[in-house]
């Protein structure tokens, strides 16, 4: 009898040690439990290896740590203030973007009150935010005109006005816009609703990639003022370098073009950003002009499509200007940021106001949220 009973709790401790580890098995499956391996390999993700999609969704996931988000779906180019776009419900966030001369008038001396209108307007309605200061032409004139300064620039015209752009190789201009990341960062690094981080380049909108043309310039030549195309790569991925540093927990995007007709130059840029180890597969690209079309940069839209890194994209207009678009058809801008693999796109604010293109926009936001 006595052996019978030790026989009887023998397989009961057998049964429950199979049955718990059926249990555990199955909690590792879904996710809910790991290994302390797991747990390493979790502690070193980025989003990229996370299908969460929203912050929400993100902020849930307690299993994941150190773990940078990246934005996917569907944003507005602007309208922060616009009450009507959040009624949209496909809406993801807006854009904020601002002038950099507007948030640093004097050397040192920061302004961001109207930064801070924009995001709370957008916050107000729970969306994310992506941010954008444009530097360039819009830089602080002080930067060229205060003599501690004296920086170089060219000068060129542009849209009617004659603009003047510091030369983003030479130190001081690239000591300023370091300040500046820094500056921003200490401000709303901390901010569990900025999504992603353009940034800012001595360009010829301060945001996109491409430089005046030679024809263009007023005063001399890009070569004579020492461009070339290993100057410009290593500036760009220099101050690129600035943003990732100083927002140490969020994506940042460099908005890519070609550069004086130059093919190689966007390329690089692409390379180093989501192979140089420091950039810790945060620093993505941005393409500023999508429309369906691949005539324009053409090369560039195929390096696109055979880039592992991540993309986000802004279309090259609204729908009302259909030349802008292949065949006149707003959709096909669409369906290339789908070709080329984008995670993200902004439409312009007028798209958000109308329910005509809900459906293109819920098609992108469901395509993106496996990314």
């Amino acid at each position: 009898m006595k052996n019978k009973k030790i026989f009887l709790v023998a397989v009961f401790f057998l049964i429950v040690i199979i049955l718990g580890s059926l249990f555990a098995r199955d909690l590792k499956r879904k996710g809910i439990m790991f290994s302390d391996t797991e747990i390493e390999e979790n502690e070193n993700k980025t989003l990229a290896d996370n299908p969460a999609t929203d912050l929400k969704s993100f902020e849930a996931d307690t299993t994941i740590k150190n773990v940078v988000f990246k934005p996917t779906g569907v944003f507005s180019s602007s309208g922060a203030f616009n009450e009507a776009i959040y009624e949209n419900p496909e809406l993801k966030g807006v854009l904020v973007r601002v002038e950099w001369k507007d948030i640093e008038p004097s050397p040192g001396q920061f302004n961001f009150s109207l930064l801070k209108a924009q995001i709370d307007a957008i916050k107000k309605h729970g969306k994310l935010w992506s941010l954008a200061v444009l530097g360039g032409p819009f830089s602080p004139k002080w930067l060229i005109d205060d003599y501690a300064f004296n920086t170089d620039y060219v000068t060129y015209n542009w849209r009617g006005s004659e603009n003047r752009l510091p030369l983003a190789w030479n130190e001081i201009p690239k000591e300023r816009v370091k300040i500046l990341a820094e500056k921003l960062a200490e401000e709303f690094g901390d901010d569990p609703n900025l999504a992603l981080v353009y940034v800012t380049q001595f360009t010829q909108n301060g945001i996109e990639g491409q430089l005046p043309f030679n024809n263009m310039l007023t005063d001399s030549s890009w070569e004579q003022k020492g461009w070339t195309e290993d100057v410009w790569v290593n500036a760009v991925t220099e101050i690129a370098g600035y943003f990732s540093n100083a927002f140490k927990n969020k994506a940042i995007a460099v908005e890519v073009h070609e550069v004086l007709e130059n093919k190689n130059v966007p390329i690089r840029i692409m390379n180093t950003l989501w192979n140089d180890p420091s950039f810790e597969k945060r620093a993505g690209v941005a393409v500023w002009w999508l429309s369906g079309k691949t005539t324009y940069q053409h090369d560039l839209i195929n390096a696109l499509k055979n880039y592992d890194g991540d993309i986000y994209v802004q279309l090259i207009g609204n729908s009302n200007q259909k030349d802008r678009f292949l065949n006149g058809d707003f959709s096909e801008s669409f369906k290339q940021a789908k070709n080329i693999g984008a995670r993200y796109i902004e439409p312009w604010e007028i798209e958000f106001t109308k329910d005509k293109w809900n459906s293109i926009f819920n098609d992108f936001n469901n395509y993106s949220h496996g990314l």
